[in-house]
């Protein structure tokens, strides 16, 4: 009989442990899962922050060198006034030159066909040393007149076509470097589309591994509510007695129960518990005697614990501090003991303690449920 009634109560006990413990089972699991997401996520952020740093390089060496190509563009167009500035020029002292050497020749021909003065008849007839020193002067001048001129336009027009030469050999440099620049223009824009194209593909693997988190955290969120309602009757009756705040010593509320406007990424705006603002390493206590069934990390929660207190009722304290459990799932604990310490773990704003309160799986206000006898 006693071997039976023994049996009997082992079977009960397994009966009523296995759900929670199936609970913990599958809860460690998804976040598991969830953690393994959540790195490929990382690496994911990390290779499109990469590809985005590359981008804007990409991008600031494209204006240097479209900068680069203006000046160029700006160069060349001086260089093409400047070309056609010479021609002109070269044109007129080859007006100027033709014209000199004309009238020369004509002024030369003059002299042969009138057959009567030449610059030698001026020279003899002089009378005396000193006109012919005078006629002399002059001819020697006139003729040195012509030569100079004509010594000069030449120069000139040399000088002007070595200009030219100049100019156009430059603006030949000039036009090769605005084709590389062009050239490199089209390679830098390349690199940049084949960037912006893997951020693009990166970007759409991101938010379906940010989706496949979040059925996780779903998942989780629901193995949560289960295990309220499995602790409903599976663990006894409700403990009631006496409540305890949850964080002795630190009454202000930060953030209340219900919908919320929090302007950080990723917390909810439909508040399910109560923030309690504490230093990292504050004691967290129970709010009343029961089992812990389940202590564990994820991203949105960061390290949390919860507290079974039969008849349904389940309190959880999320956002502790890492490795700082001094209670483990199956131990039962009693009103005021320290089961965690506060930290920053998770999805915050600061340093605080989430308290959620949840009756057969339903979230309720955690501060009328603390308040009720």
């Amino acid at each position: 009989m006693i071997k039976k009634v023994t049996a009997f109560i082992i079977l009960l006990v397994i009966v009523v442990t296995l759900p929670l413990s199936c609970f913990a089972s599958k809860l460690t699991t998804y976040q598991k899962e969830q953690d393994k997401l959540e790195e490929e996520q990382k690496d994911v952020k990390s290779q499109k922050s990469s590809a985005q740093e590359e981008v804007k390089k990409l991008s600031d060496e494209i204006s240097d060198n479209e900068e680069k190509l203006e000046d160029i563009k700006n160069e060349l167009n001086q260089l093409n006034k400047e070309i056609e500035e010479t021609k002109k020029d070269l044109e007129e002292a080859q007006e100027n030159y033709t014209k000199q050497e004309e009238a020369l020749k004509q002024r030369i021909v003059a002299q042969c066909e009138n057959g009567k003065t030449t610059y030698l008849d001026i020279l003899l007839k002089s009378k005396g040393i000193l006109q012919f020193i005078s006629n002399y002067y002059i001819v020697s001048e006139i003729l040195q007149y012509d030569t100079d001129l004509l010594n000069s336009i030449s120069e000139q027009k040399a000088k002007i076509e070595k200009d030219k030469a100049d100019l156009e050999e430059k603006q030949k440099k000039v036009k090769t470097q605005k084709a590389e620049q062009e050239k490199i223009k089209v390679v830098l824009t390349s690199q940049k589309t084949k960037k912006q194209n893997t951020i693009s593909q990166l970007s759409k693997e991101e938010k379906e591994l940010q989706a496949k988190i979040d059925e996780y955290d779903e998942l989780i969120r629901e193995e949560e509510r289960k295990a309220s309602q499995i602790a409903n009757g599976s663990t006894g009756a409700y403990v009631g007695g006496d409540k305890v705040w949850p964080l002795p010593g630190h009454t202000r509320i930060s953030s209340g129960f219900g919908g919320r406007n929090t302007g950080i990424p990723g917390a909810s705006t439909n508040h399910k518990g109560i923030d309690i603002p504490a230093s990292v390493g504050t004691s967290v206590v129970s709010v009343l005697d029961g089992k812990v069934i389940f202590t564990g990390y994820n991203r949105y929660r960061g390290y949390y614990i919860m507290v079974d207190h039969g008849g349904g009722v389940v309190t959880l304290y999320q956002h502790c501090q890492a490795n700082s459990f001094k209670t483990s799932v199956g131990s039962k604990v009693k009103a005021g003991q320290t089961i965690v310490l506060s930290g920053n773990t998770g999805i915050g704003s600061g340093p605080h303690l989430h308290f959620e309160v949840l009756i057969n799986g339903k979230n309720v206000n955690p501060s009328t449920w603390l308040a009720q006898d």
